[in-house]
């Protein structure tokens, strides 16, 4: 479910599952999924853990639920997209237009609240900033978060944040690749996406799913969670040719289409 801490949401993986499944980047027409295709889509909820599960989502915002043909179908809000994209930060479309440029974070005179930096280079590796040496921080440039905004209002004269043009010595590409663990990223995708293909034909095939299929079904979301939990969003700028994670969602709304579920 949903864990508030702070005022902020902390998903469980139940939740993040069923969000997942509703996703869809903005502007595009909404997915739906039918309230009763919940027993198998989260099996480990009870069917009142499923409603209670439903009514906190909905007050929260984060996703609706309308009647149609006497069923009810549930769909991701603007609210619950944002949230999604938040938490996998791959998902944002920022990575789609991101032309490989990055900025450089340095750290000069600590300021009396943070005299070893400590906070701000525990921010910077929260938010996914490559530490290229000691109080050197590279971060792809434009990308939004906590991490600029805090530089700006709490250390203005204690670092650095300089956009890189070029590197005119040396190669960034493998320092990247290593520290991101970019490579296993794109073989997990590649592998996720090859299961996704065989079972997406086993339901084009089959009239009815067996449990078999249903578990199979449940492992691969769980997979993809795992995945996009490590992949900050540059797998695709480094590797093109990698299966897309919003493709791989598409995929998993597809068996569902097909098997009418």
């Amino acid at each position: 479910m949903i864990l508030v801490i702070n005022g902020k949401f902390k998903m469980r993986k139940t939740t993040q599952k069923l969000l997942l499944l509703l996703y869809q980047p903005s502007k595009q027409t909404p997915f739906r999924l039918a309230l009763t295709q919940l027993d198998w889509l989260l099996p480990e909820l009870s069917a009142a853990g499923r409603r209670s599960l439903i009514y906190l989502l909905v007050q929260k915002g984060l996703i609706e639920s309308v009647t149609l043909d006497d069923a009810v179908w549930l769909s991701l809000t603007k609210q619950g997209r944002q949230l999604l994209e938040a938490k996998f930060r791959a998902l944002n479309s920022f990575w789609h237009d991101w032309s490989g440029e990055w900025s450089q974070l340095l750290f000069l005179r600590p300021p009396k609240g943070d005299k070893q930096f400590r906070y701000l280079r525990g921010l910077a590796l929260k938010s996914g900033a490559l530490p290229l040496m000691r109080g050197v921080y590279l971060w792809p440039t434009g990308l939004s978060g906590e991490l600029p905004q805090v530089c700006e209002r709490f250390y203005h004269q204690a670092v650095l944040l300089v956009e890189l043009n070029k590197v005119v010595i040396g190669d960034l590409r493998p320092i990247v690749i290593k520290y991101y663990s970019l490579t296993e990223l794109y073989n997990a995708y590649s592998g996720i996406s090859r299961q996704i293909d065989l079972l997406l034909n086993k339901v084009k095939l089959q009239n009815e799913w067996l449990m078999k299929e249903k578990t199979q079904f449940n492992l691969i979301l769980e997979k993809i969670i795992l995945v996009l939990t490590d992949d900050l969003g540059l797998t695709n700028f480094y590797f093109p040719e990698a299966t897309r994670p919003i493709e791989l969602i598409k995929q998993m709304q597809l068996i569902i289409k097909e098997n009418r579920l």
